[in-house]
């Protein structure tokens, strides 16, 4: 964060992400909006960890 500098990035499909992604510093966690998922991905990789569907559009950010 110090520089600025993108080091990882995670694509997100035919879909955008209609909120801010929330972190607790190991895990980075957001919704993504017409594919229908949350999910969760490592903090320092940007690896995914997990993703849950949820069956519908997500308006909302992740708590």
């Amino acid at each position: 964060m110090a520089t600025g500098k993108v080091v990882w990035s995670h694509p997100t499909g035919n879909s955008y992400q209609p909120s801010y992604p929330v972190s607790n510093g190991k895990v980075v966690v957001f919704a993504t909006y017409y594919e229908k998922f949350i999910v969760g991905l490592d903090d320092a990789t940007g690896k995914e960890l997990w993703k849950v569907p949820t069956g519908d559009q997500n308006m909302s950010a992740a708590a």
